[in-house]
C-alpha cells in the first residue's frame, strides 16, 4: 500500500521531504507531543461544552493541521488520510466557500509553522486585520455560529504560528532574555502571568460559564502575541521584520483607506449594523475596512499608523514603505470617526518625539524635527477630520468636539459610565468576574451588552483592586523599562524596537475611551510589545 504524500502526489516530495533541519524538528516535536496534545484537547472540550458545533468544527480543523504538520516534517501516512481529508474540504467549501478558503489558510500557516515560522506568525496577524469580511462573507454564505467559527479559526492559526516559533527557537531565544533581565522585569513578566491566572480563578464570580471563557479569549488569551512578538524579532534581521509587518499592515490599511473613500458594501453595511452600535454618523455611515465595526478599525489602524510614521522617520530606507502605511493607516482612522484615534496617533508621535528628545547620538536637529512632526500630525490630523466631517451636520458637530472635548455630549455621558463603574468597584473589590463586561456579554440582539467605555476600568471591575494592579503595573512598567533600555543603547540603532514601542503606547492611549484591549488589534499590538521587549534585551 502505498504510503505518505509521495506515493499519491509527486509534486508534494519537495515540500515534505525529509531533511536534517526536518528531522531535528520532528525530535523535538516527538517531545513536545503530549503537552501540546493536553492543551488541544482541553481548548477543544472547553469550546465543545459551551458551544458543541463549534467545539466539532475546531477539533475538526486541528486534527487537519496536526497532519499536514506530520507529512510536512515527513511522517509516513497511510494512504487514506488524504481523501480523509480531501473530502470533507471540497464538501465544506462547496457549501460555504468563504469557510473553506479559512480553513485553506489555516493549514497553509501550519506548513509554514513548520517551515518557516515567522512568516507564519506574520500571516496570522493578517487574518486579524481580515476578521470582519471573514465572519461577513460566513454570515452571507448562511454558515452555521459564522462568528464563533470565524473567531476560532483565527485564533488557531494565532495559536499554530506561536507553537511553531517556540518548536523552531526550542526556547534559547526567550531564554536568553530571560537571563538579561533584572529583578524588575521579570516582576513584570510575573505580574503578566498572575493577571491571567487570577483572570481564570475569577471566571466562577461571574454567572455564566460561557461568558467567563469567552471574556478570557477575548482579552488575556492573546498576550501569547507577545512572546509569538518576540521571536519574530528573534528569528528574523530587525529590518526584514520591519519589511513584513509594514507590508501586511498595509495591506489592511488599503482596504480602510479604501473603503472610507468609496463607502462600505451593502453586506458591509448591514453586518457592522447587526453587531455595533453607532455605525452611523447621521445617513452616513463610518469605515470600518475589512474589520467587525470602526471600534475594531481604530484598534489596529492606530498603532500600525504609529508604527509607519516612526520607521518612516528613523529609518531612510523604510521612508517609502512606513510613509504610505503612515497615510493609508490615518485616512482609515479619521474615516472611522473614532475621535480618540487621532489623539492617541499624536500621542505616538509625541512619544517618539520624547525617545530621540532624550536619547543618545540624537542630533538636536533631530530632536527639533520629530518635536515638529508631532505637532503637524496633530493639527494636520484634526483638520483632515473637520474636512471628512462635511459630510454630515453630526459628523462635522462631533469634529468640531475634539477642540473642546470636556464639553461634548458623549464625553459627559462617558464620565457618567465610569462613575457608575467605579461605584461597582468599590461594591465589589474582589471583582465581577470575567467576562461579565464588554462583548462576552453579548447574548443575542435583544439583550444590550455591559460596557465601562475604559479598558482599564473594565479589567478594574472585572478584576477587582488585585487584577486591575496587575495589569496596570505590567504594562506600565514595561513600558518604562523598555523605554528607559532603548533610550540608554540610542534609539537610531533600534529603530523597530522604538517603532513597536510607541505603537504599544498609542494603543494604551486609546484604551481610555473604550474597550479596545478586546478588539482585534490586540494581536497585533502584544506582538509589539514582545517585538519591543527583544530589541531591547535580546539583541
Amino acid at each position: 500500500m502505498l504510503r505518505g504524500g509521495r506515493g499519491v502526489c509527486p509534486r508534494l516530495t519537495g515540500l515534505l521531504a525529509v531533511n536534517s533541519a526536518t528531522t531535528a524538528r520532528l525530535t523535538a516535536a516527538r517531545r513536545a507531543a503530549p503537552a501540546l496534545l493536553v492543551l488541544i484537547c482541553a481548548a477543544v472540550a472547553v469550546e465543545t461544552a459551551i458551544q458543541p458545533a463549534v467545539g466539532a468544527v475546531l477539533g475538526a480543523v486541528a486534527c487537519a493541521a496536526a497532519i499536514t504538520a506530520a507529512m510536512t516534517l515527513g511522517v509516513r501516512l497511510p494512504a487514506v488520510v488524504w481523501p480523509a481529508l480531501a473530502v470533507p474540504g471540497v464538501a465544506v467549501t462547496a457549501m460555504w466557500p468563504t469557510a473553506g478558503v479559512t480553513i485553506a489558510a489555516v493549514l497553509a500557516i501550519t506548513v509554514l509553522a513548520v517551515r518557516e515560522p515567522p512568516y507564519a506568525f506574520v500571516a496570522a496577524l493578517l487574518m486579524f486585520g481580515f476578521e470582519g469580511s471573514i465572519k461577513m462573507r460566513l454570515t452571507v454564505e448562511g454558515a452555521p455560529h459564522p462568528l464563533a467559527i470565524g473567531a476560532a479559526l483565527i485564533d488557531l492559526a494565532l495559536v499554530i504560528s506561536v507553537l511553531g516559533l517556540l518548536w523552531e527557537d526550542r526556547g534559547s531565544s526567550l531564554r536568553g532574555v530571560w537571563d538579561r533581565f533584572g529583578r524588575m522585569e521579570r516582576l513584570v513578566v510575573w505580574s503578566l502571568v498572575a493577571w491571567v491566572v487570577l483572570a481564570v480563578l475569577q471566571i466562577p464570580l461571574g454567572n455564566s460559564l460561557s461568558s467567563g471563557v469567552s471574556g478570557l479569549r477575548l482579552v488575556h488569551f492573546y498576550l501569547i502575541a507577545i512572546p509569538g512578538g518576540m521571536l519574530l524579532a528573534a528569528r528574523l534581521p530587525a529590518e526584514r521584520v520591519a519589511v513584513l509587518l509594514m507590508g501586511m499592515a498595509v495591506a489592511i490599511a488599503a482596504y480602510a483607506a479604501f473603503r472610507g473613500i468609496v463607502g462600505n458594501s451593502e453586506h458591509e453595511r448591514e453586518f457592522t449594523r447587526s453587531r455595533a452600535e453607532g455605525t452611523f454618523l447621521g445617513k452616513h455611515q463610518r469605515d470600518s475596512g475589512s474589520f467587525t465595526s470602526p471600534i475594531a478599525l481604530a484598534s489596529f489602524a492606530v498603532p500600525a499608523t504609529v508604527f509607519g510614521f516612526a520607521l518612516a522617520f528613523m529609518e531612510v530606507r523604510q521612508r517609502v514603505l512606513g510613509g504610505v502605511l503612515f497615510v493609508l493607516g490615518l485616512v482609515g482612522a479619521i474615516a472611522s470617526y473614532v475621535r480618540t484615534a487621532l489623539i492617541a496617533v499624536a500621542a505616538g508621535a509625541l512619544a517618539l518625539a520624547a525617545i530621540l528628545a532624550t536619547g543618545r547620538g540624537i542630533s538636536r536637529q533631530m530632536k527639533l524635527v520629530a518635536a515638529g512632526l508631532a505637532v503637524i500630525v496633530l493639527v494636520g490630523g484634526y483638520g483632515a477630520t473637520l474636512l471628512a466631517g462635511d459630510v454630515d451636520p453630526f459628523a462635522k458637530h462631533r469634529a468640531e468636539s475634539l477642540s473642546n472635548p470636556f464639553g461634548d455630549y458623549s464625553l459627559k455621558e462617558r464620565y457618567k459610565t465610569w462613575e457608575r463603574t467605579l461605584k461597582k468597584v468599590v461594591h465589589h473589590p474582589e471583582g465581577t468576574g470575567t467576562g461579565t463586561v464588554g462583548r462576552a456579554t453579548i447574548k443575542g440582539s435583544g439583550r444590550k451588552a455591559v460596557f465601562t467605555d475604559n479598558s482599564y476600568l473594565k479589567i478594574l471591575q472585572e478584576q477587582g483592586f488585585v487584577g486591575g494592579f496587575l495589569f496596570l503595573f505590567g504594562v506600565i512598567a514595561a513600558v518604562v523599562l523598555c523605554w528607559r533600555r532603548l533610550v540608554r543603547i540610542g534609539p537610531l540603532s533600534r529603530p523597530l524596537g522604538v517603532a513597536a514601542l510607541v505603537a504599544f503606547v498609542s494603543f494604551l492611549v486609546l484604551c481610555l475611551t473604550g474597550e479596545y484591549v478586546e478588539q482585534p488589534g490586540k494581536a497585533f499590538v502584544w506582538a509589539m510589545l514582545g517585538i519591543t521587549a527583544w530589541e531591547a534585551y535580546g539583541r
